[in-house]
This record gives C-alpha cells, structure tokens and sequence, in this order.
C-alpha cells in the first residue's frame, strides 16, 4: 500500500466501497491472498483493487484501452458466430 501512497484507511475505504472483492472478477474477496493494488502505469494513479489474475490480465494488455474492448467485443459477439455459425466440438459427429 506503501509503495502507491496508500493508507491503510484508504486501501479498506476502497474494499468497502468495491463490495468487498475484486472490482473486475467479483469473486476474490482478499481472504486467502490480499488484493493488488491496481494503479494507471502512465499517470501512476491507484485505480482499484484487483486480485492476481486480473491484474495480470490488465499487465498483458499494458493496460491497453482498445484491446480491452476488443475483449468486449469478442465475448458478446465471436467472429466464428458471424463466419462458420454456432458450432460445438460434438457437433462434428
């Protein structure tokens, strides 16, 4: 909490406020492993509380704005929808 300027009363503040859990999963609660602090690597700003997994998806988009969209995106309307049409593995036999 430290290292981003956080007090301990600002890092809870901010836990209650997002519910108790990570703001983009909504499933670690921070009990087995204390959520990250979730900070803008441009501005250094502190933007949330996430847990491991999700803090390392925003480090492999290098917190990329468009991409993340793009993630959006492809969950609400998969190409292959749009190409080939709904086709499951089993459907193959």
């Amino acid at each position: 909490m430290a290292r981003y300027g956080l007090t301990a009363e600002q890092y809870w503040a901010l836990y209650e406020a997002q519910g108790g859990s990570c703001y983009i999963c909504q499933r670690a609660t921070g009990k087995a492993r204390k959520l990250a602090v979730d900070h803008d690597h441009r501005s250094g700003f502190v933007r949330g509380l996430l847990c491991k997994p999700c803090n390392s998806i925003l480090a492999h988009l290098r917190d990329d704005k468009d991409a993340a969209h793009r993630v959006f995106v492809y969950l609400y309307s998969p190409p292959a929808f749009r190409v080939i049409g709904k086709v499951k593995p089993d459907d193959a036999d």
